[in-house]
């Protein structure tokens, strides 16, 4: 038990680099963000608006939380969430250099406190359920993470073109979750050989789709934002593609895995059964899985789409033309074209698996890894 908790707290530490270093990264913008703490409410009234509803406005007396000023105690008018004594927000601060006056607004509320604790049980049950293997898994997640954040984001911002980019990167964190959580053996080979072939398969059903149904990618306010942010370098169409291959590299891992140990294990069953069986059975047991995992990938995008869903259905337009948006379509190739490249993993991976296993030379530990997998 204790050296579960020691693991726990060195995952955790690892975790928190990331936050420690984007919170000393933020004063490098032109605009100040930094972190507040809400002292007194001086005075709360409501004010009407050009809607004719009213706004709760609030004079608060707050104090910096920022290295760089920290303790010093400033009046902020605030009209943007309810705030209460103890609670802490996220300032930006603009300085007007013709008036020579600096303006502070409350920005957002800062949400690391229960932030912090979910990551907390997450980490804490991966950990107590799984044991050396949770901590495994959640290093190779934390290795994504970083990748994500220190390679992947800072090179869509360099390059400007997406779409090769994240495929490397997604090989990239392929290769290092499969070995990280599996170790360095034939069955992870076979899988990241399976892994690569199935996420160029994606990725090329990904681009004719996007082409041929003439998405721009601007499917969010957030994609507007980065291309006008950037002077149009950055292609927000090549950011679609990107997203559909980053969201399936999770569920491929697991796929590809699962498939190579069934072929191990059919093989250690019976010897003598023919490449064909072998290939049958596999793809058997794999149907199950990739069902299910479908499934979720499918009900993973309605659930992040429902808001738009729900803005169609209110303005009573007609299924046809819902679906020809620029928003639904991008979501229906995501969830086809990820879905799509979910199946096509099981019997890639498993024709890989017959054609570089040596069935001779299996032994009965050769699967230990990797039965955890199996379903």
């Amino acid at each position: 038990m204790q050296k579960k908790l020691q693991l726990f707290i060195i995952v955790l530490y690892i975790f928190s680099l990331p936050l420690n270093f984007s919170l000393a990264e933020e004063q490098k913008t032109q605009e100040k963000i930094y972190r507040a703490e809400v002292l007194e409410i001086t005075s709360e009234y409501f004010e009407s608006t050009y809607s004719e509803n009213e706004v709760l406005i609030q004079e608060i007396k707050a104090t910096s939380l920022s290295k760089e000023n920290k303790g010093e105690v400033f009046d902020i008018t605030n009209d943007t969430f309810p705030l209460k004594v103890g609670d802490r927000f996220f300032v930006l601060e603009n300085y007007d250099e013709f008036n020579d006056v600096t303006y502070k607004y409350v920005n957002q509320i800062d949400r690391s406190f229960i932030l912090f604790i979910l990551l907390l049980i997450f980490i804490a049950t991966v950990i107590i359920f799984a044991g050396k293997q949770g901590v495994k898994s959640i290093l190779g997640l934390l290795g994504s993470f970083l990748v994500i954040i220190y390679v992947l984001l800072p090179g869509l911002m360099k390059f400007g073109s997406p779409v090769l980019f994240s495929i490397i990167i997604s090989i990239i964190i392929l290769f290092f979750a499969v070995i990280i959580t599996h170790g360095w053996n034939r069955t992870s080979f076979i899988a990241l050989l399976g892994l690569g072939t199935t996420m160029i398969i994606t990725a090329l059903l990904a681009y004719f789709s996007v082409e041929l149904g003439q998405l721009n990618g601007y499917v969010s306010e957030e994609a507007v934002y980065v291309n006008f942010n950037s002077g149009g370098f950055i292609d927000v169409k090549g950011i679609l593609l990107g997203g559909i291959i980053i969201g399936i590299i999770g569920v491929l891992d697991d796929i590809a895995i699962t498939q190579v140990s069934i072929v191990k294990q059919l093989w250690q069953s019976n010897p003598n059964q023919s490449k064909k069986d072998v290939f049958r059975g596999a793809l058997t047991v794999g149907k199950d899985h990739t069902s299910s995992l479908v499934n979720t990938l499918v009900l993973a995008y309605a659930g992040v789409g429902l808001p738009t869903l729900l803005l169609y259905k209110s303005l009573n337009l007609s299924f046809l033309y819902t679906v020809n948006t620029e928003q639904l379509a991008a979501e229906i190739v995501r969830t086809l074209a990820g879905s799509i490249g979910i199946i096509l993993c099981v019997p890639i991976t498993t024709y890989l698996a017959i054609l570089l296993i040596n069935k001779d030379h299996l032994e009965i530990n050769d699967t230990r890894h990797t039965c955890a997998h199996c379903h």
